[in-house]
């Protein structure tokens, strides 16, 4: 979104929590980063609301110096400081949640604090009409909208480039995310260890990093699958791996709208997936453009992957139809949304 705008000829700048010297994402030399560093722990409810104090008067006083048209919040704890550090500032403030808020659980206070200031935000965006109703019911929010992602396509590289040389002659059923315990790659493990016999020229792929890698390499050596579970890390190739393999497969228990599986279908692939509460289903028309399966079926995962396994023409008639997503979900026409969406508070 940065580099929509910054190409577009507007003055962009991203304020960050948190002081990260770790982001892969390459950004367009026009967008300006801040790192505020309020990113800090505290011990107890007091020092708690004493340092959010502090971050709401840091992040006041910054807008206040920019003096910007727009101010955009991403998740809900940024969402809940923007709305209250913006309080009667002359700025339109749009919050956004990425991913199905009734399913995040921030705690008591957080919860209480989203529901009574989100009515300080001139807008909030959802993902999904799921999220959008949620947020109607059980929030303040005075104008909710529901806009999903765009599709970026093709995928830029950055590094680090993982090659897949050495198995060139394999299948490759491809999963990608953090490697932490909501997206439940333990159940794909599972579900791929019961078919290993069945198909020996299959591999399963990973990608990612997370707290949970240890684990699942533990995992993988418990079945004897060492050599056929690979969990390569961090991919900046992305494009190379989506093109490489023949099935995607998501097992996360959290809704929101999941960027892999949107890139997965932009490049053709087969996709199978977990039905959360919000996000997939919105995404996935089963049987005409991937498969969704009961959240948390670890038996119906398999058969799912072993129905995608088994047949390529299956295969060939998804990809088919989850290519079509570059249109549905193409830059230019969600970008407009939030547009037009910004135009209404400039027309006013």
């Amino acid at each position: 979104m940065a580099d929509y705008w910054a190409k577009k000829g507007h003055q962009v700048t991203i304020l960050t929590i948190n002081a990260s010297t770790n982001n892969p994402y390459k950004l367009d030399r026009r967008v300006t980063v801040h790192q505020l560093g309020l990113q800090s722990s505290t011990n107890g409810k007091l020092s708690g609301l004493t340092e959010n104090f502090r971050r709401i008067r840091i992040l006041r006083n910054r807008i206040k110096d920019m003096g910007p048209d727009v101010v955009m919040s991403m998740m809900t704890p940024v969402n809940v400081l923007v709305g209250m550090a913006c309080i009667s500032l002359p700025v339109c403030c749009i919050g956004s949640e990425r991913i199905y808020p009734g399913f995040i659980h921030y705690g008591r206070v957080w919860e209480v604090l989203r529901k009574y200031t989100y009515q300080n935000l001139d807008a909030i965006v959802a993902q999904t009409s799921t999220s959008a109703t949620w947020l109607s019911k059980n929030t303040s929010a005075k104008n909710i909208h529901s806009i999903p992602n765009p599709i970026t396509y093709p995928l830029p590289t950055f590094e680090p480039g993982v090659p897949f040389s050495k198995f060139e002659d394999r299948k490759v059923i491809l999963a990608v995310g953090r490697l932490v315990r909501l997206k439940q790659f333990d159940h794909l493990i599972k579900a791929f260890a019961k078919l290993v016999m069945k198909y020996p020229d299959w591999l399963l792929v990973i990608a990612g990093e997370g707290e949970e890698k240890t684990t699942l390499l533990e995992l993988s050596e418990q079945f004897g699958l060492a050599d056929r579970i690979l969990l390569p890390g961090r991919i900046g190739n992305m494009a190379d791996w989506y093109n490489r393999a023949e099935i995607f497969a998501m097992s996360s228990e959290t809704g929101g709208f999941p960027n892999a599986l949107i890139e997965a279908m932009s490049h053709g692939l087969a996709v199978v997936s977990y039905n959360g509460p919000a996000g997939p289903e919105d995404i996935i028309e089963h049987g005409v453009n991937g498969l969704l399966v009961e959240a948390n079926n670890v038996s119906r995962l398999e058969e799912s992957i072993d129905q995608l396994m088994s047949s390529e023409s299956t295969r060939q008639s998804l990809s088919k139809e989850a290519i079509k997503i570059r249109d549905t979900l193409d830059e230019e026409l969600v970008m407009s949304s939030w547009e037009n969406l910004i135009m209404e508070f400039d027309k006013g």
